[in-house]
């Protein structure tokens, strides 16, 4: 699902950035060949910095606008999910 968002709105300046911070790269890595994971995923950030973006469980995904702003945060996969994101990108972008 991911994959397919950023593919469609990377024209409309949209980004997906991934934050792991509990996974080794080779991990991180076997994952993102498996998953043809195309957006950036960023590793090794440390507890610390998870808890200061409120990152307890994996996946977390926060929307931020072009301006740098988060408009939403979402831990874990839900059916709304998918919904939610386009219709704050439409929006937003």
């Amino acid at each position: 699902m991911l994959n397919n968002l950023y593919s469609k709105y990377t024209k409309r300046k949209f980004s997906i950035i991934t934050i792991n911070p509990f996974d080794d790269i080779e991990s991180v890595e076997m994952f993102n060949k498996k998953l043809n994971i195309k957006y950036p995923v960023y590793l090794n950030i440390g507890t610390a910095n998870a808890e200061n973006y409120n990152v307890y469980g994996y996946p977390t995904f926060y929307l931020i606008d072009k301006n740098g702003y988060i408009l939403k945060g979402f831990s874990g996969y839900d059916k709304s999910l998918e919904y939610d994101l386009k219709k704050l990108i439409k929006n937003s972008y």
